[in-house]
């Protein structure tokens, strides 16, 4: 009898030391732990993080703003986020586009985006976050987040040939270029005065790829079109590695809004 109690007894010793062990090597992942903290703050009771992709540059900046109950970290959905970036340039102040989040992800996250037009050289970045939910409860923080200038330009800015408004364009797709076929995404802004900077729809725009190294372009690229709120997508084929020009031309029906751009891409 005591070698058949033995014998049962091991066995279920094994499985509960074989479920430990697995029970161990759960790990709960935080959703931003691949991205990069831009700043923080607390506010009626809130506390409010705001993350990136990457160090922000001059150009298209996707952000991830999180809401927590501040005294127990609880992670919070249902709030309305409301970008405000301001330059103070001390004679002067203007905004920025910007893309407001809309709902919450799984994670709790609210994605959006800010068009950052000039880096922090030029001036200090205010970045205003404002948080509300539907029963009108508020949180707003300010944070001074560091704009830098990237080696290639990842946004462009200009006077139209047909009225003289000042548009922007900004690269938002590819970050990482590889050889091949490459999304080629745009995101174009019209400044109507220093505090609004609305997207721009229906524009027509033409790429044409060319490595000035080697004398040539590339096949297969695809123009950009208008998919909404701004944003234009394409594809751009790199058939090798090394320094490449996008050029662009950009219409409106007809007439040429801008010719003789060109983003300058290095894989």
């Amino acid at each position: 009898m005591k070698r058949l109690a033995i014998a049962f007894i091991l066995p279920a010793f094994l499985l509960a030391a074989s479920l430990s062990g697995c029970k161990e090597k759960i790990k709960i992942t935080d959703p931003t732990e691949n991205l990069i903290a831009i700043g923080s703050g607390v506010n009626n009771g809130y506390l409010i993080e705001v993350f990136s992709d990457d160090s922000l540059m001059t150009g298209y900046n996707k952000l991830y703003v999180r809401v927590k109950n501040n005294a127990t970290e609880e992670v919070l959905n249902g709030f309305t986020i409301t970008f405000a970036p301001m330059m103070d340039m001390g004679t002067m102040q203007h905004a920025a586009p910007v893309e407001n989040p809309g709902k919450a992800d799984a994670d709790g996250l609210y994605e959006g985006a800010v068009v950052f037009i000039m880096p922090s050289t030029a001036g200090t970045w205010t970045l205003g976050v404002h948080a509300e939910d539907a029963q009108g409860n508020v949180a707003d923080i300010d944070l001074i987040p560091m704009v830098g200038m990237p080696a290639e330009a990842r946004i462009l800015s200009f006077e139209s040939d047909i009225d003289a408004s000042k548009l922007f364009v900004s690269l938002c797709a590819p970050r990482n270029p590889e050889v091949g076929l490459n999304d080629f995404e745009l995101a174009v802004h019209k400044k109507e005065s220093m505090m609004s900077f609305p997207p721009l729809d229906g524009l027509t725009i033409k790429i044409e790829p060319e490595m000035p190294s080697m004398g040539h372009g590339s096949p297969n690229n695809v123009d950009p079109v208008s998919v909404g709120n701004g944003h234009y997508l394409g594809k751009v084929n790199f058939t090798m590695t090394g320094y490449w020009k996008v050029n662009l031309t950009i219409l409106q029906g007809q007439d040429t809004v801008k010719s003789h751009l060109a983003f300058d891409i290095t894989l």
